[in-house]
């Protein structure tokens, strides 16, 4: 989740609930697709969407870009929706606001069940990654706390993803959490980008044990809000106008890649497909891909019937780049070989 489309959106209890009802799922009118759409997630057959104007979730069908439904009922207590995952057969939705997680039956819409105890440790969730039996979310944002005490999270959350159980709160001071904010996955270890600094910090997925801090020096490094990982390569959006290229062995610098020629870009996304790291550019309204072998810009696509405003989210699947636009309310579908436009969904 990156910092950047926090600070840009401005200021902005597990008794593990399990519910057998299949939910509200509505098909929506064509003016309600999408409210504010802020991240996504894809797989080979289908499009997930979080929309933080209304609170809702719409699910789309990869091939054909057509809405297949939009989950809003307040059975699934989205609230603030931020960030989703989806894997085997699930999506996982964090809802910064009232600190819980809705898991979501992803065949057919039906909630699964809410995860909201207070022993989960969920304190303005805000990024979510998933690998093999585990889930987890990050805590601790540029964002009001809710905690008693004032104090951010600070913390990692790990849960089983058969039934939603806590399996380790992850909150040691040596990791050096500092508002943690994306997180990924990368084979056997788990990266969490830091939104205060600019530590990286490297996790055992195994047993949540530290494997390494990174404190990488300059604006390479500086409040990393977006995580990607392409082959032996670990690629880190920070506050400004470039994506970081890291060795994901120890986190050490490879290049930095300016996104765009000249002025402002402000990235605020980026996903890696077949060797190329897509990043989207919220200031610019644009989407560079880049080359990973080398760091060159392949392309920027930013024609006006792109569709492409205030880009947030990002996906990449079957040779397609999916592209969230908070800015006029649509995705952006584009050809993953040639940056050419399939369509604009609205």
């Amino acid at each position: 989740m990156s910092t950047l489309k926090r600070l840009v959106a401005g200021a902005l209890v597990s008794c593990v609930s399990t519910f057998a009802a299949t939910g509200a799922v509505s098909s929506a009118s064509r003016a309600s697709h999408f409210n504010r759409p802020y991240a996504i997630a894809v797989t080979n057959h289908r499009v997930w969407v979080v929309n933080r104007g209304n609170n809702s979730v719409t699910e789309l069908d990869s091939s054909t870009g057509a809405v297949i439904r939009v989950l809003n009922s307040a059975t699934y207590a989205f609230s603030e929706p931020w960030a989703l995952a989806v894997s085997d057969n699930r999506v996982w939705v964090v809802n910064s606001q009232s600190n819980s997680v809705t898991e979501i039956n992803a065949t057919n819409g039906s909630l699964v069940r809410l995860i909201n105890d207070p022993s989960d440790g969920f304190d303005n969730p805000n990024a979510i990654a998933v690998g093999g039996r585990h889930v987890w979310i990050t805590n601790g944002p540029l964002t009001p706390t809710t905690t008693p005490l004032g104090f951010m999270g600070n913390s990692v959350t790990e849960l089983n993803t058969s039934n939603g159980s806590l399996v380790r709160l992850i909150d040691d001071q040596r990791d050096a959490f500092s508002a943690p904010d994306a997180v990924i996955v990368v084979g056997r270890h788990l990266w969490v980008a830091n939104a205060q600094g600019s530590p990286l910090t490297e996790l055992n997925t195994s047993n949540g044990s530290l494997a390494r801090v990174v404190h990488g020096k300059g604006s390479g490094y500086y409040m990393i809000g977006a995580l990607a990982s392409s082959g032996t390569d670990l690629w880190g959006a920070p506050i400004g106008n470039v994506v970081t290229q890291m060795k994901t062995s120890n986190g050490s610098l490879v290049r930095v890649v300016r996104t765009i020629a000249t002025g402002v870009s402000g990235v605020s996304a980026i996903a890696e497909v077949h060797g190329e790291v897509w990043a989207t550019n919220g200031y610019a309204n644009s989407v560079t891909e880049i080359n990973q072998r080398n760091g060159s810009r392949v392309r920027v696509v930013d024609a006006p019937r792109d569709g492409l405003s205030s880009p947030a989210g990002i996906g990449l699947t079957s040779g397609r780049v999916w592209v969230v636009n908070s800015g006029n309310n649509t995705v952006t579908e584009l050809n993953a070989i040639n940056g050419s436009l399939v369509r604009v969904i609205r």
